[in-house]
């Protein structure tokens, strides 16, 4: 597996959570219906290709869930990111239970900067990009210090 230039999570649903960390150091969160997801991934896939690698929170289907659920949501979401993540050669990165996303928390998000008041969906994508970055020892030197040695 190639050295990424961006790393981007998502959690999907009927609004698709993402996050992404660039090698520079630009963080970037946002929540999208859709096909603003599809728009956002459409110009991010061009821009980056190959050395984008990117993942999402895994839907698990259970007996009796589906009437509940957003499973429509994001079952078609994720197929629309299986499409585009294979025109485009980006790397795919296994999918994350849900449970994934509690090495990454909203207080780590704040001492990082990265929480966004009012974009649950959003935090919980870049929950699962820390939890992600923590758990492949890949955090920036900076964004470790930051979190290990603030309050």
């Amino acid at each position: 597996m190639s050295e990424p230039s961006i790393v981007v999570w998502l959690d999907p649903g009927k609004t698709t959570g993402i996050a992404w960390l660039e090698t520079d150091g630009f963080f970037g969160s946002d929540q999208f219906d859709f096909l603003g997801l599809g728009e956002w991934l459409i110009h991010y896939t061009i821009m980056f290709g190959t050395s984008m690698h990117l993942g999402w929170e895994m839907y698990v289907i259970t007996g009796g869930g589906g009437r509940f659920g957003t499973a429509g949501y994001s079952l078609e979401t994720i197929g629309m990111v299986k499409w585009l993540t294979h025109c485009a050669r980006t790397t795919v990165l296994d999918p994350q239970p849900s449970s994934a996303r509690k090495l990454g928390d909203d207080d780590k998000l704040k001492q990082l900067g990265w929480y966004k008041p009012g974009k649950r969906h959003a935090n919980d994508a870049a929950n699962h990009l820390l939890s992600h970055l923590l758990r492949t020892r890949s955090l920036p030197p900076d964004l470790t210090k930051r979190l290990f040695t603030s309050g």
